[in-house]
């Protein structure tokens, strides 16, 4: 009768070849959870944007200058995450 292994032996590299597979996987996993989350953050950063510049709108209307002056600060502040998310997102793009 021919013995049966009781495991299977397994070379070095296989191992190693296993181990850099599941990483790269978990890797392109981590890359892609990223991504997502920074898509949800544009969403909503211009979701605000948008309701801010309604705000704004409407403080030209009423020519309330006081209060255009600091909505326009913040319509500011959130352009500019804005777009530094899309930059961001589109580098962990590249990286899939």
């Amino acid at each position: 009768m021919e013995k049966k292994k009781p495991y299977k032996s397994t070379s070095y590299s296989e191992i190693m070849k296993s181990l850099n597979s599941s990483k790269k996987t978990q890797d392109v996993n981590s890359n892609l959870d990223m991504y997502i989350q920074m898509v949800l953050d544009e969403a909503m950063v211009t979701r605000q944007i948008t309701l801010l510049e309604e705000k704004i709108n409407d403080a030209l209307t009423s020519m309330d200058k006081p209060l255009f002056l600091e909505l326009s600060a913040t319509y500011e502040k959130l352009r500019h995450q804005q777009q530094s998310l899309i930059e961001k997102g589109r580098h962990i793009l590249n990286k899939l």
